[in-house]
């Protein structure tokens, strides 16, 4: 086994990943798979991110399914709804929880998600993209104020 130094692509952690000898010999750009680490704590949450953005995905298209088929009200969209938000909010929870911040819900979201069900999957990941960039703003400011 060789050890190769690299950083984690999505926090920035150093890492050290192993490589076996055998697999050296068929690897011919070796940087590119070192670009691609990711430590363990990312890499779980990276997903269960997309799971969620997944499920949301088949929710929204069932949801979409139904609306175009004239159902409007009823027992199946109420399930629908409820599900969209029982999933929103857990979702929510897992990423404020990952990125160490305040866990915050708006019901706007959910009018969001009925709104463009067919985007829901985006609508997911964007989410979670913004929390990110919060995340890492006010890393860099706590790092500014401790210089």
């Amino acid at each position: 086994m060789t050890t190769k130094s690299a950083r984690c692509k999505f926090c920035n952690v150093p890492l050290y990943v192993e490589f076996d000898e055998e697999c050296l010999t068929f690897i011919r750009n070796e940087s590119w798979w070192l670009s691609l680490a990711a430590c363990n704590q990312c890499a779980d949450h990276r997903t269960i991110a997309l799971n969620f953005a997944e499920k949301a995905g088949r929710i929204g298209g069932r949801y979409t399914l139904l609306w175009n088929s004239g159902v409007r009200d009823g027992e199946k969209i109420e399930k629908i709804k409820t599900s969209f938000e029982r999933l929103s909010k857990r979702f929510v929870g897992i990423i404020a929880q990952h990125y160490r911040q305040t866990n915050y819900w708006d019901p706007g979201w959910l009018d969001l998600l009925l709104e463009k069900p067919h985007r829901a999957k985006t609508i997911f990941l964007a989410h979670e993209n913004q929390m990110r960039r919060e995340a890492e703003k006010f890393r860099a400011e706590r790092l500014a104020q401790t210089e």
